[in-house]
């Protein structure tokens, strides 16, 4: 038998040593892949702010941000690491500004490169003003009180039309989910009915800047914004934060995504399809 070449033996054996102490190289997503992206993210404060999860929506231990939305349907963010198409189109609108979710995964598309498959990893998001707002768009400004009369008359038409029935005294139907009115006269000589509207018992006036209250003013009732200075507030897809408050007007500013807040994340990536 044909004895082995000691140098030969003597360099397979560095190798296979080699081989056996060099540590599990871990794979990572990379620019061109197709990801599958699951992502927990939260406010400075711990509240959580949007998620793709609906077990961090569901859990009793997570604290919801007045901005926080559920989405449609829980599933993971699918993209193309580094599709600046996707970029585009996140920046696109006719007012220009960017909803809140689209800006949450336009920055963590940003992220995504180089991150583990399949590896939870906590990442901070921070996005920028958007410079390319004109003032008239960015601010807006709202009277701190809003005002409904308790007493109201309208047409016969327009109240079947908004209730689907022929009025008739003391029938009720819903106000702003806030009021019940009451008929309390039909008059079909003049074609008009009265109603009066009370507040529902622990009724909290639903609107974009936070719960109101309802103040008994006499004849009317005073709808009372309690809004502050760096609270944050949504509309539709929109976050930002009140910018200002005086006597009598408060002013939003939409012109930061997050509301001028940074977003830590625990972010999921899988390749995918």
């Amino acid at each position: 038998m044909k004895s082995l070449n000691p140098i030969v033996f003597v360099l397979g054996a560095i190798f296979m040593v080699g081989c056996a102490a060099s540590p599990k190289i871990r794979t990572v997503v990379a620019p061109g892949d197709r990801v599958a992206v699951d992502y927990v993210c939260r406010f400075e404060n711990g509240e959580l702010a949007a998620t793709t999860l609906a077990a961090a929506a569901n859990s009793s231990k997570e604290t919801q941000s007045y901005v926080f939305r559920p989405p449609a349907t829980f599933a993971p963010f699918v993209c193309k690491i580094g599709d600046e198409g996707f970029q585009k189109r996140s920046s696109m609108g006719r007012s220009k500004i960017i909803g809140f979710e689209t800006a949450v995964r336009r920055e963590l598309q940003k992220q995504l490169a180089g991150l583990p498959a399949g590896k939870t990893i906590a990442i901070e998001l921070i996005a920028h003003e958007n410079a390319t707002l004109s003032r008239d768009v960015r601010y807006y400004t709202a009277s701190r009180t809003r005002v409904r009369k308790k007493e109201r008359r309208k047409s016969l038409a327009k109240y079947i039309d908004y209730t689907g029935r022929t009025p008739a005294v003391g029938q009720q139907h819903d106000v702003d989910h806030v009021f019940t009115a009451t008929v309390t006269q039909v008059d079909p000589a003049t074609d008009t009915i009265v109603t009066r509207i009370e507040p529902r018992p622990d009724a909290v006036y639903p609107s974009d800047f936070g719960s109101a209250r309802i103040v008994d003013g006499g004849d009317v009732y005073r709808i009372v914004f309690d809004v502050a200075e760096g609270q944050l507030v949504r509309s539709g897809n929109w976050v930002g934060r009140i910018d200002q408050v005086e006597k009598n007007v408060f002013t939003v500013d939409w012109g930061h995504p997050f509301g001028h807040e940074i977003l830590s994340c625990e972010v999921t990536v899988n390749p995918t399809k």
